[in-house]
């Protein structure tokens, strides 16, 4: 009898314990893309805005609040994840906010951004904004370096203006600090090349005077030289 029940307590105990590891497990053959989506939509479920570890060493620490304070402007809901550009693989930022927006199944204004680049998609029904024109818009106005909390605030600022379908010319828009520093040294290397270049061409020139009033010289010395003869 013991054994028995015995045999019938683990059975149970089995079948409990089944269905809780099977859910755990990931799906065979689920993308890298599929489970960080996963992951990311359960950070979203408890704050809008999720920062990823990675980028809470390159972003200033309190990026997420004041993110969020941007957004909260524009009265539209709103799920924001920040990560690094330099994952294991590629990632697509459009097709990752899709994904989002299926794992979370909640209308809204949809943002995937790194610290130079971004997507901006709205999916569902009520309140709409131009993201994706506003996004773009935004971006043409900053430096690449400008950062995820200035790229935002300039984002929902030109919803609010309504200057979405508004961009600066590629040769009008801010230069990064890393493109300043290399136009300053492109021009001050130039400077010093055409230094170099009439240095030498100075020292060429006194060279050939010096050599035009050695060869004078010598001439007024023979022709004086031949009329003391012919004097004689």
């Amino acid at each position: 009898m013991l054994r028995i029940a015995y045999v019938l307590m683990a059975a149970v105990l089995l079948a409990l314990a089944t269905p809780a590891a099977v859910l755990a497990a990931p799906a065979p053959g689920a993308s890298a893309d599929g489970l960080r989506a996963d992951r990311m939509a359960r950070a979203l479920r408890e704050n809008p805005v999720y920062v990823t570890d990675h980028m809470l060493r390159a972003v200033p620490p309190d990026t997420g609040p004041r993110v969020a304070r941007a957004l909260d402007r524009l009265d539209v809901p709103y799920y924001v994840v920040v990560f690094p550009a330099s994952l294991e693989s590629y990632v697509d930022q459009e097709k990752f906010a899709a994904l989002l927006y299926d794992r979370l199944n909640r209308p809204g204004l949809y943002l995937v951004l790194n610290h130079r680049s971004g997507a901006a998609r709205m999916f569902g029904g009520g309140r709409s904004v131009p993201a994706e024109d506003a996004l773009m818009s935004a971006r043409s106005r900053l430096p690449s370096d400008a950062g995820v909390v200035k790229l935002v605030d300039t984002f929902v600022q030109v919803i609010l203006d309504g200057t979405a379908d508004e961009r600066l010319p590629v040769d009008q828009q801010p230069k990064s600090r890393v493109r300043i520093q290399l136009d300053r040294r492109e021009r001050q290397e130039a400077a010093a090349a055409a230094a170099e270049r009439a240095a030498v061409l100075g020292g060429t020139a006194l060279g050939a005077l010096a050599t035009i009033g050695l060869l004078t010289g010598v001439g007024v010395r023979r022709g004086r030289t031949r009329k003391k003869r012919g004097a004689k």
